[in-house]
């Protein structure tokens, strides 16, 4: 235990990251592999995973098996079958995923991590609805998503599994007072058997907005 809790200090100081978990060592390229209720710990990052491959050298990580990758400051979380990081370059991939960042919650075949607070979803849908309750979601063939915007192309939306419209193109704010396309209203009422209304948030300065409908 002593010897286990040397190495993982001398691997946080000399690495940045902190790897716990029931087998831990270095095969003879230098890697550091983690198996076993693995957990790994990153500047704003936290990684959970059944099995860790970190690369010193190229300052990069391999996730495989339940991998749930979480931002400390809750703004994002995702869970997949396989997950890659490159901690230099602060971009990586996540297949068979599905999560949350900031208000909208996703899934998708594969997500990519290209900045710091930039991604593409690719195969996915995304829902402002919480994951067990996804009366209303927008199914798409590729996301990119910002701290600004999410900008998806080639959409369905769907009211539970049931397509009702097509866009080529929608951009939803995710940030505080942004411009753009607020989630859907659907329903009736006694004269009309289905509404479907889009509203519109237009943030017109620091101190004026409007919605239209």
């Amino acid at each position: 235990m002593v010897w286990l809790l040397a190495f993982l200090l001398s691997l946080s100081l000399s690495f940045g990251i902190e790897i716990l978990s029931k087998t831990l060592y270095t095969d003879e390229d230098g890697k550091v592999i983690a198996e076993g209720e693995v957990f790994a710990e990153y500047g704003e990052y936290t990684v959970r995973a059944h099995r860790v491959v970190y690369d010193p050298r190229s300052r990069t990580v391999f996730a495989y098996g339940n991998v749930r990758i979480k931002k400390k400051d809750g703004s994002f979380e995702v869970e997949g079958e396989e997950a890659f990081l490159d901690l230099e370059k602060e971009k990586g991939y996540f297949l068979d995923a599905r999560g949350r960042f900031k208000s909208f919650y996703f899934s998708a075949k594969r997500v990519e991590k290209r900045d710091k607070e930039e991604y593409i979803v690719l195969e996915g849908d995304i829902t402002t609805c919480p994951p067990d309750d996804k009366e209303m979601k927008v199914c798409f063939w590729k996301a990119h998503v910002s701290d600004r915007y999410v900008i998806s192309f080639s959409n369905s939306l769907r009211f539970f599994k049931i397509p009702i419209a097509y866009f080529p193109l929608v951009i939803l704010p995710t940030g505080e007072r942004r411009s753009g396309l607020l989630p859907p209203i659907v329903g009736q009422d006694t004269y009309n058997t289905f509404i479907y209304i889009q509203p519109f948030y237009w943030a017109i300065s620091g101190d004026r907005d409007a919605t239209l409908m």
